[in-house]
C-alpha cells in the first residue's frame, strides 16, 4: 500500500488509464491498516464466502517477502482462475507455463505496476493466464487430483 500502490496510482494516471481499487480482506488483520482506507482501498476483514469475492475479482497481488513453498493465497487465486501478481517468494512452488508474465523479476514497485496494469487491461492476457492457472490448479489442488496421487502411491506400496 505504501509501495506499489502509489507507483500503480501514478502509472494509471500517466497512461490515462481509469483508476483501479485494492479490496484487502483477511481475518485477524492489524487495526492499522485502517489508516489505509481512502477511494482506491478498500479494508474489507475476514469474509465468510470466498466465493463472494473471487467471482468479482480480476487480479489478486502477492508482494511477499518470505514464504516457503507453495502458498496458500495463490492456490486459492488458481482454483479460481484469478490470476495473481507477485514476487518470486509467491511464485516459489509453482510451474505454470505463465509463471513469468505474473512473477515479477524483483521487489521494485514499477515491476508490479506494469504487470498489473498489462494484466488488467490487456483482455487477452488475462484470459490466457486465467485459463492456465485455472487448468493448473485442477491438476496440482483439486480433490480429484489428490485421490488420484494417494491412489497411486497406495498402489505401488501394496
Amino acid at each position: 500500500m505504501r509501495e506499489i500502490w502509489p507507483v500503480l496510482r501514478e502509472q494509471l494516471h500517466k497512461h490515462g488509464l481509469p483508476a483501479l481499487t485494492l479490496n484487502i480482506y483477511g481475518a485477524d488483520m492489524p487495526a492499522r491498516f485502517s489508516d489505509y482506507a481512502c477511494d482506491d482501498i478498500r479494508i474489507h476483514g475476514y469474509v465468510e464466502n470466498l466465493d463472494d469475492i473471487f467471482h468479482t475479482t480480476r487480479i489478486s497481488i502477492a508482494p511477499l517477502r518470505y514464504g516457503a513453498g507453495l502458498k496458500g493465497k495463490l492456490a486459492t487465486s488458481f482454483g479460481y482462475g484469478v490470476p495473481v501478481v507477485g514476487s518470486k517468494i509467491a511464485f516459489e512452488g509453482v510451474n505454470t507455463s505463465t509463471r513469468s508474465l505474473c512473477c515479477t523479476p524483483s521487489q521494485d514497485p514499477m515491476d508490479y505496476a506494469e504487470k498489473i496494469i498489462a494484466l488488467y487491461y490487456d483482455e487477452g492476457l488475462w484470459g490466457r493466464i486465467s485459463s492456465d492457472i485455472h487448468e493448473y490448479a485442477l491438476r496440482n489442488y483439486s480433490y480429484q487430483s489428490a485421490k488420484e496421487k494417494l491412489s497411486a502411491i497406495l498402489e505401488s506400496i501394496a
